[in-house]
């Protein structure tokens, strides 16, 4: 079987086995479901990230595409970062218009909920990497 057409659960289930040259190459085998698993993983404690939904993320892409195209990639860290209050004010109008009943932003024609995506994860980041003027009252 080609790498190239190894389906999800084939990857889940792929163990890796050297061969006589002791170069590690992926074969899909069958667990053996008895055995005890030869590998470890310490991630006790660490987010699980496959719980964010792919969609939410795909959507902030999106908006954060589009505006990488109108102004530049990352502009709300340039300098000392934007004020959050102005990404607050914006992600606001988005929740705002999308609980009015609009589906799509009619300037972009993305989806409020790409909009309200990308403005939380920028004032998530300008908070992470505290930056942009604290704004609250």
């Amino acid at each position: 079987m080609s790498i190239d057409n190894i389906t999800p659960e084939q990857w889940d289930s792929m163990s890796y086995v050297q061969n006589k040259e002791q170069k590690m190459n992926p074969i899909i085998e069958k667990e053996d479901e008895t055995k005890e698993p030869q590998w470890e993983r310490k991630n006790t404690g660490k987010p699980d990230v496959s719980l964010v939904p792919s969609e939410y993320i795909l959507g902030a892409a999106r908006a954060l595409s589009y505006g990488a195209e109108k102004y530049s990639a990352g502009n709300y860290l340039n300098g000392d970062g934007m004020p959050t209050m102005v990404v607050y004010a914006s992600l606001m109008r988005h929740l705002m218009a999308w609980r009015a009943g609009e589906d799509h932003d009619d300037e972009s024609g993305l989806l409020h909920t790409d909009h309200i995506g990308a403005n939380l994860a920028m004032l998530v980041d300008l908070i992470d990497k505290d930056k942009g003027t604290d704004g609250r009252f």
